[in-house]
Parts: structure tokens; sequence; C-alpha cells
């Protein structure tokens, strides 16, 4: 370990960064009673209209929904024009909600598979307003942040409507990393390519396949002040593209050990700003590490209220060692708090949520700027097994539902690469696991062939059996990069 430790630190304000109130809840009741489609076709119910006027955008509560199989509640942002649909599945991971819709109005309908019958019922609205505007915790005698075009960083909305934070993706499970004291409510949302906010400062949300629901049985955290405020859960495949906010966004890997006194820290995320525009809305700014006492961090990064959760970036390394979480910095001095990522607690939890053991898995990453390298690896196939990892360009709308290859491997339209026809030791396409069930390839890239979108999975085959020795497969994984 070559951190440096501090035994005290600088004493200031320790007000929490979490945002302003920006909702409120409205109950509703309306629905369309028990639906019978007797026809060979899908029929959809006239749309319900919701309007809370004034607001800048709304959420919409089901409850005594059913949906069989083949149905599902659409739901249409009249500002936008945007559609979610939710099946049941999709219904369940977001908990009877819907995603957010930016401006005032919504319709919601029932949509039914051939012969069934089904039902929808809306049971409340939460509707936004714009959040009060202000600047806190400056480091300086001027807010030095700027707009923000961080992938990686998702603003968190619980389903209170009471806070409005930040937190940052560190794992290619869709891990994201925030604040214990922003957990409230019952149901999260992480959004992700947050546009700017309005002229009057209200956040505009972006469309629902940017924006994922939480896995609340995955979430642990603690709400103990600085050094034990920390939360940490995965977030569900989007329900709309059916991809994984890793796969989209990338993430940051996580600091094996904390950096030196005085190393540049960045922090980005959503806080409050005088700017109307940059109101909750992406900003970033670095500063200096100052401080680190046990597991509480000391650093001179502009932030205000909703950059609660913000991961603390060594900008020289693009790792996570910390998480904001508290003011501290004046025009004149002081320095913001946070939790350190070697709280016991959160490694902990952590273990089991960025590595889980046992789950077969593939993944492709190419993280910052075109030319750079990209990563293809393996964890937890079958200890020594012979791997043959296929490659398609014939994506589908959810990865691995369309022609795929599956078990059935074998030519069709996108096969990029044929390995089974490739001898073993031909990486990355046809290779071996080693003792712990790993692989991992490091391929160069030019940038000059531009973006390439393929699924890929992995197979692996008892070495000694061949093709015959079937052992199992990775999920298909959708990746997007530059060749």
């Amino acid at each position: 370990m070559r951190h440096l430790v501090i035994a005290t630190l600088v004493t200031g304000s320790v007000l929490a960064q979490i945002g302003p109130v920006f909702g409120a809840h409205i109950p509703e009741a309306v629905g369309t009673g028990t639906v019978v489609n007797a026809s060979p076709l899908d029929a959809e119910t006239p749309p319900v209209s919701l309007t809370m006027p004034g607001a800048s955008w709304v959420k919409v509560w089901f409850g005594g929904t059913d949906l069989p199989l083949g149905a599902k509640v659409r739901i249409r942002g009249l500002l936008d024009d945007v559609v979610q649909d939710l099946d049941a599945e999709a219904f369940e991971r977001w908990e009877g909600t819907s995603a957010y819709f930016n401006g005032d109005s919504v319709t919601v309908s029932l949509v039914l598979g051939p012969f069934s019958t089904g039902s929808l019922s809306v049971v409340g609205i939460d509707a936004g307003f714009p959040a009060v505007a202000g600047v806190d915790s400056i480091c300086g005698a001027t807010d030095d942040r700027i707009p923000s075009l961080e992938t990686r960083v998702g603003r968190l909305l619980n389903s209170g409507g009471s806070a409005i934070c930040s937190g940052g993706l560190v794992s290619q499970n869709a891990v994201f990393l925030t604040a214990g004291h922003c957990i409230g409510g019952n149901q999260y949302t992480v959004e992700f390519n947050c546009p700017p906010s309005t002229a009057s400062g209200a956040v505009v949300h972006p469309g629902p396949q940017d924006q994922y629901p939480a896995n609340s049985a995955s979430l642990a955290f603690s709400n103990g002040g600085i050094g034990s405020d920390w939360a940490a859960f995965t977030l569900f495949p989007n329900t709309t593209t059916g991809l994984s906010a890793s796969t989209v966004q990338g993430f940051y890997d996580l600091a094996p050990t904390l950096p030196p006194i005085g190393a540049v820290t960045r922090i980005s995320g959503f806080g409050t700003a005088s700017n109307p525009v940059l109101n909750q809305a992406p900003t970033t700014h670095t500063g200096s590490l100052t401080a680190i006492s046990g597991t509480q961090l000391q650093y001179t990064v502009d932030t205000t209220g909703g950059n609660s959760g913000s991961v603390v970036v060594e900008e020289s390394t693009q790792r996570v060692f910390g998480i904001h979480t508290n003011a501290g910095c004046t025009a004149t001095g002081g320095a913001n708090s946070g939790t350190s990522l070697f709280n016991a607690a959160l490694q902990a939890h952590l273990a089991g949520l960025v590595d889980p053991p046992g789950q077969y898995r593939v993944a492709v990453t190419q993280l910052g700027a075109v030319g750079n390298p990209i990563t293809i690896a393996i964890n937890d196939a079958p200890a020594g097994a012979e791997l043959v990892n296929v490659v398609s360009l014939a994506v589908s709308d959810l990865p691995g539902t369309g022609n795929f290859f599956g078990l059935n491997a074998g030519p069709g339209a996108g096969d990029v690469f044929m390995p089974f026809t490739l001898p073993l030791g031909s990486p990355p396409f046809h290779v071996s696991a080693d003792a712990s069930g790993g692989f991992s390839i490091t391929l160069p890239s030019t940038g000059s062939i531009g973006t390439i979108t393929f699924d890929i999975v992995s197979l692996a085959f008892n070495p000694a059996l061949g093709y015959m020795g079937y052992l199992g497969k990775s999920p298909v994984t959708r990746a997007i990069v530059i060749l």
C-alpha cells in the first residue's frame, strides 16, 4: 500500500451534498378494467391521457396491472414523442413504474397479444419542477466546473422525488457506486447521457433507452457519515434496448490502492448551479487530494448539492478511489469530503457485485479515445476449458435473440469468423481458459475502420472431448468498439 494516512482532517461544513427536492407524487386512479382481445392479432386499447399542467416531467405509477404473455404497457411521452414498452419482466424490473418523460403529458395504453386477457391500472404520477439552483462548497471564489461528456457517470433519481444524486459505473456487471445518504424511496432510476437543463433550471431527462432501473435486491448501503457513507447496486439491462449500462457507457476501474496526497482528482456529476442550463446537468472539475484519514478523504474539487455519490477519480489513471459525500469548501479555504473505496463494508459488498463467482461471461471493453486498445476478457469459465468465442455483426434488438449462433454455431449472415474451423491456439477465437477459468487478450486499434457493433458469445468444451464435450456458454454480450 502506498497511500499516505493523515491523522486529522480539516474541519468545516460537513453538509451532505444531496440535491434539493425535485418532484412530488400525486395520487391518480384510472385504468382499463379487464380487457379481452378475441382477435388473432395484437390489439392496443385507446390511449389514456395523463397531464400535470406546468410539470417539467412526469413518471407513472401502476397498480393492479395484469400482463399475460405477449402483453405490455405502453407509455408515450408527448413532448419528445418517445415510447417505453414494458412487458411483464420489464414491469417487474421497474417495480411498477415508468421511466421519466419530459413535459407535462403522457399517454398510457395496454397492448395484448392474440386471444388474451389483461388489465391496466394507474395509481399515481410523479411530477417534476425546477430544483432550486445554487452554488455551495465551491473551492475558491469562482465555480470552475465545466460541462461534462463523461459517459460513465449517471444521475440517480429516487422514487420519492426527494433527491438527485450522482454516481458512476465501476464494473462490466453494471455496478453503480454512489452515496448511502442518497438512498430513499423504493425505486431507483439511473440516467446517462443527460441533456442540459432548461432555461428555468429544470432537469431534462434522456429517452427511455438511457434510463436503467436499479436491481434493488443487489443494494447495500451505509449512511454513517464521512468515511462510512456509501451505496452500491447493479443496474438491470435497459428494458428498451436490452443492453447493459456498462456495454453502452463503459465503466471505471477500481483503484488497487489510494493515490498519494496531491494527486489530481476529478469529480463529475449533477450538482446544482447558478447557470440554469448547468443546474443538475453533467459537469466536472479537478482539484487536489489534500488529506486521507482512515476511510475519510478530502480534496479541493468544486461540488454542490446533487454531487453526492459522485465517484472520486484519480485523473492520471482514471481509477475510482472514493465516493464524494460532503461539503466543506469555502471561498477562502476548506475542503470537500468523501468516503474511501477501502471502507471494509463497501469492499465486502463490491466483491460480490463486481466479480461474482460462477458467472461465466465474456466482456469487450475499449475505454477512452479513438485508437485505444480493445480488451476481450473471459471470467469464470470451466477451468482449462476449450473456448470458442463467436462474433456476429448481425445484431438483433436484444443480444442473442435473432439468427444467432448459440449452440447451433455455423455459417450465416453476419458471421465474422468461423472459430470452429480454427485450430486451438488461435486467439481470441479458439483458445484455452486458464486454471481459474479466465482468458484475456488486448488487441490494437488504429481507429481507421470506424465504429463496429457486434454480438459475442463464448462457448466452453471439455478439451479431451472437443465439440462433443459441451460444458456451457456465456450470455450473449453486445459490444461497440472503434477498430
